[in-house]
């Protein structure tokens, strides 16, 4: 298993800005979630490596690819994207040459960048087909 880049003292750092966990229901609580820095761990090896999210390799232990994309995207709805990244910029090396825009750019699924539902061919034929 590879050495985890985010070190310890980084991690207090980001640990700081992140937000709160959700509490996990009484009842059929359901699958532990994977840490925050297990999480993190496998955003910088995405971004280090460029490989696609659904490639994160699972013998890392980071999680899958869609998990990665899902915290990332809460972290951007609940606004503390920005300070994640301010941190992850200035504490790694090489933090600032990793490639942000592929981060950037994600937005939940069918939503453009202002968060209204995207229009594509196939919702405009349904609305000419009624």
């Amino acid at each position: 298993m590879e050495v985890p880049p985010i070190k310890d003292a980084l991690w207090k750092k980001i640990e700081a800005v992140l937000p709160p966990a959700k509490p996990r229901r009484f009842r059929h609580p359901g699958r532990k979630p994977k840490s925050d820095r297990d999480v993190l761990n496998g955003l910088v090896y995405l971004l280090k490596t460029q490989v696609a999210f659904d490639a994160l390799p699972p013998h890392l232990q980071y999680g899958t690819g869609m998990t990665v994309w899902n915290r990332v995207t809460e972290w951007k709805r609940v606004g503390a994207w920005p300070k994640i990244r301010a941190v992850l910029e200035s504490g790694l090396p090489n933090g600032k040459e990793l490639n942000w825009i592929r981060i950037e750019k994600l937005n939940k699924r069918g939503r453009n960048a202002t968060g209204k539902k995207a229009t594509g061919k196939k919702s405009i034929a349904k609305k000419k087909r009624t």
